[in-house]
């Protein structure tokens, strides 16, 4: 039987969603003093390479990366002056440094395999094992933003705020500078209310902001999906480190502060290995050894 009231009210559900998206997508290009309609998630900035495993985790909220303290003492110094003085931060020679971390127990069970080596064919020297709550993982580096990866670190800490305070405690308590990156979220997803300035940054077809070269869109992205299909300015200089707009699934990539739940397409991820090459974690390169780890680490 068709429920054309249980229709709507998913329409309508799914519409609320969308119209907030669109306002924290507004608050971050105004607190990241970007032009309005400029962020674009699929950038290779927010995205990295995992295998379906750790995806799945990465979805289900149950890991974040924690940036090095240099990079979220810059934005936590920061969060209340004027957008205007959003810190600029750049790539670095060998990448941004990150920390795998636990949010919660989901991953006790579950073991996390790092590739040390990358000779061919592979054996298992080169490959070590680490366990729940992952504290002799060393730190890793890659290309994924800073501010990507502190905005979804932070969503995912105030959704386990509302889900189990006392979780929320230990881990205040076991990683430092983490209460900072929860406050640097707090402030970036503040909507600005009865904003004068805010107001007519919108309204101004986009001329105050410099942009961001981590986020903006290529030439070859169209609508945005984010803004609930309303057809969005292309920023004036089209940024060679965009990527297209995203289409179908793709287990092997994630994205920062997702909020649309979609991937990129085949084209982005070709032009992201042009760059980057397919470095971290990869369904090829570890899912067979996550499933072979599974069967000798006992169970914590």
């Amino acid at each position: 039987m068709l429920d054309m009231g249980s229709n709507a009210q998913k329409d309508s559900s799914a519409n609320s969603h969308k119209h907030k998206s669109v306002k924290i997508m507004a608050s971050l290009e105004w607190h990241w003093n970007m032009r309005y309609g400029a962020l674009h998630l699929n950038t290779r900035h927010n995205i990295f390479f995992a295998g379906a495993a750790l995806h799945l985790h990465h979805d289900n909220n149950a890991w974040g990366l924690l940036p090095d303290k240099e990079y979220i003492y810059q934005y936590y110094e920061k969060r209340f002056a004027d957008r205007n003085e959003f810190p600029q931060i750049h790539l670095p020679e060998g990448g941004f440094k990150y920390k795998l971390i636990p949010l919660g127990d989901s991953m006790r069970t579950f073991p996390i395999l790092r590739q040390n080596e990358h000779g061919q064919p592979p054996n298992k020297d080169q490959y070590t094992i680490y366990l729940y709550p992952f504290d002799d993982m060393p730190t890793f580096r890659t290309h994924l933003h800073p501010k990507f990866a502190i905005y979804e670190l932070g969503r995912k800490v105030h959704a386990l705020v509302a889900e189990d305070g006392a979780v929320a405690t230990r881990a205040f308590r076991t990683y430092q500078d983490l209460e900072r990156v929860y406050d640097v979220f707090a402030s970036w997803s503040a909507l600005q209310k009865n904003s004068a300035r805010f107001e007519e940054w919108k309204n101004q077809g986009n001329t105050e902001g410099d942009g961001d070269v981590h986020s903006e869109s290529s030439s070859k992205t169209g609508v945005d999906s984010w803004r609930n299909g309303v057809k969005r300015r292309r920023t004036e200089h089209a940024d060679e480190q965009g990527s297209p707009t995203p289409a179908e699934r793709n287990s092997d990539v994630m994205q920062m502060g997702d909020m649309s739940c979609k991937s990129l397409s085949q084209e982005t991820m070709i032009e992201h290995e042009r760059f980057y090459g397919k470095e971290g974690w990869t369904q090829e390169s570890l899912s067979g050894w996550i499933a072979d780890a599974s069967k000798h680490v006992p169970s914590m």
